[in-house]
């Protein structure tokens, strides 16, 4: 058996594609394949995967019809071999040792899931995460379900599913994939099922994942995707009864909100950022209907000292401009947001 089968999904990525590839082809552990799921793509990405095919045969290419990366990454699923599944996207890269390094973490302790660190280019900066959780340490499933799962329902630090490798018989069966249709938050949906289902995770102090954010991430693909849509379709969910949490109904409730209205301030840092492709007009409207909206308003108020727990000043004041649905006191504090993060570059 294979020690680890890759997934990658490729839309349109003919910019990124040969990097990513490189970085795979040349890793240091050999016993590896490549499972490249062409969604559909109308650039010349498949040529440029075809001719890598015939260099190197642990390369396999799936074609199918657009379908998205949710779909594009359980075709991967279904045609990979290895112990191990790990994903990249491709218009990121990877170390050269880095399937070596979790593949072998994972060995050493039979681990379900092995998590790793990952360095980030926003606007030309690069930056490196830190873990969120002991380095080097056995987590068993109590610990998994109280202090993982309550991690990942609450924040996005824990979500991509590149940083990670997965036993596949994890995968296979608990029949654990990724939700089709949606458009955001899909890495946080598939961890939180493979992290429920673990019986042993291990987090390692290594970063060798290189993402890149290039277009269509949020902040300029506002004018073609709902985002706060999708971040009220996630609030909605059962989570407790689909994932089979252990977690207490207001304890997952309460994490449910924060992670609702964290994503709701980043909604209006993207918004109110300066952007030629919509209109201060449409964005007015689009905000101003984000914080009126009863979901919105219903979460800040009964969720209020959750929310204000352990703050800095200038989150609390952006809380209270949501709750009282002020947009000029909106504006305010994403100019000022704006305007610091520019001059601490």
């Amino acid at each position: 058996m294979l020690a680890v089968s890759v997934v990658i999904p490729v839309y349109n990525a003919e910019k990124y594609i040969e990097k990513c590839i490189e970085s795979l082809v040349h890793q240091t552990l050999i016993s590896t394949e490549y499972i490249f799921v062409n969604d559909g793509s109308t650039d010349e990405s498949l040529k440029v995967l075809e001719l890598y095919q015939k260099k190197d045969n642990r390369i396999k290419i799936v074609n199918q019809s657009n379908q998205g990366v949710s779909a594009a990454r359980n075709a991967g699923l279904n045609n990979a071999t290895g112990n191990y599944i790990g994903f990249v996207d491709a218009d990121d890269y990877v170390a050269t040792d880095m399937f070596q390094k979790l593949y072998e973490a994972a060995l050493k302790v039979d681990a379900d899931i092995v998590s790793s660190n990952f360095t980030v280019e926003q606007e030309g900066i690069w930056n490196q995460s830190k873990s969120s959780f002991p380095t080097e340490k056995i987590f068993d499933r109590v610990y998994i379900q109280n202090e993982i799962c309550s991690f990942i329902i609450q924040k996005d630090d824990l979500n991509s599913c590149c940083t990670k490798i997965f036993k596949r018989n994890l995968i296979e069966l608990n029949s654990i994939l990724f939700p089709v249709g949606v458009t955001h938050a899909e890495d946080a949906m598939f961890a939180l099922s493979a992290f429920t289902k673990a019986e042993k995770v291990i987090f390692i102090d290594y970063s060798g994942y290189y993402y890149r954010e290039v277009q269509g991430s949020a902040s300029r693909d506002i004018v073609s995707k709902d985002y706060f849509k999708n971040a009220l379709t996630i609030y909605s969910l059962d989570y407790k009864e689909r994932f089979n949490l252990w977690l207490d109904t207001d304890v997952v409730n309460t994490l449910k909100a924060i992670r609702f209205i964290d994503a709701v301030i980043a909604l209006l840092h993207i918004y109110f950022k300066p952007n030629a492709a919509i209109s201060f007009g449409n964005k007015y409207k689009y905000v101003k209907k984000m914080i009126h909206n009863t979901e919105v308003q219903k979460a800040i108020s009964y969720y209020w000292a959750d929310l204000n727990d352990g703050v800095n000043a200038y989150k609390r004041f952006t809380l209270q401009s949501i709750k009282s649905k002020s947009m000029l006191r909106i504006m305010l504090a994403t100019a000022y947001s704006n305007y610091r993060n520019k001059n601490n570059k």
